[in-house]
């Protein structure tokens, strides 16, 4: 089955659909991700550590990076993958999940998606820290392990042998979507920044602050978007192939 490099990102305008099933349950989320990144700042500058540390200031950055990450931790380990299984469950046409049971089985998932996280960024951390090439690795074919924890409810190991077999059949075809993804918000952030800046002052800094957090959640509505369609095309190609075995046999 031949797939076009550039079919996956047809996924990318359906992140209009997927970002206002509940554009509430969205503009919450962005809020709320604004408002913790706004207390990591105020943190920061209570333990008197600088907001924009130096290149060399490897300290100053590495604290800075912690408290980042203990402030968003509720956003990145609750609150995202609530939203993004709920939008799951919600698309159009077929699902994995029932919208009367997302609640549920995401209460049931979500340590098991946290783990899978863990070891996915440590096996990755180990690949890149003795040479680049098997971090790599591990992020392409084992980076949606977490995703199909959440989506699917399948064991750690499951998951990460059902999505190496899917990039090991599309990981040209997701590898150039995830680079388009991550361009864009690129694109858009240094463009906003741009706009944003000649207001000058605070109020430059929350809008600013608050359209990135919003790239952060489309983002994840456009690795949403990329999973289902890699999920699909990996089971239409598996059948493809599973049918053309039974028929040279």
């Amino acid at each position: 089955m031949q797939v076009s490099f550039f079919e996956p990102l047809k996924c990318i305008p359906k992140t209009k659909t997927l970002m206002f099933i509940h554009p509430l349950w969205t503009l919450g989320l962005v809020i709320l991700a604004a408002l913790l990144s706004v207390g990591a700042v105020a943190l920061t500058k209570h333990l008197g550590i600088s907001d924009q540390p130096q290149t060399d200031d490897i300290t100053g950055i590495l604290q800075r990076s912690l408290i980042s990450i203990a402030v968003l931790f509720p956003l990145e380990l609750y609150f995202l993958p609530r939203w993004v299984l709920a939008m799951d469950a919600f698309k159009p046409g077929e699902s994995g999940n029932s919208k009367d049971a997302w609640k549920q089985l995401f209460e049931e998932r979500w340590g098991k998606v946290f783990l899978a996280r863990v070891l996915v960024t440590v096996a990755s951390s180990i690949g890149f820290f003795f040479c680049l090439v098997p971090g790599l690795v591990i992020l392409l074919f084992f980076g949606w392990t977490p995703w199909r924890v959440l989506l699917r409810g399948e064991s750690i190991s499951t998951a990460a042998r059902t999505v190496s077999r899917a990039m090991a059949m599309l990981w040209p075809q997701v590898l150039v979507a995830v680079v388009t993804i991550l361009l864009i918000i690129i694109v858009l952030s240094e463009l906003a920044a741009q706009v944003i800046a000649p207001l000058g002052g605070v109020h430059a800094w929350q809008i600013s602050n608050l359209f990135n957090q919003f790239l952060i959640v489309w983002m994840n509505a456009a690795l949403l978007a990329l999973y289902q369609w890699m999920e699909s095309t990996a089971t239409i190609a598996a059948n493809a192939n599973g049918a053309s075995n039974d028929g040279d046999s």
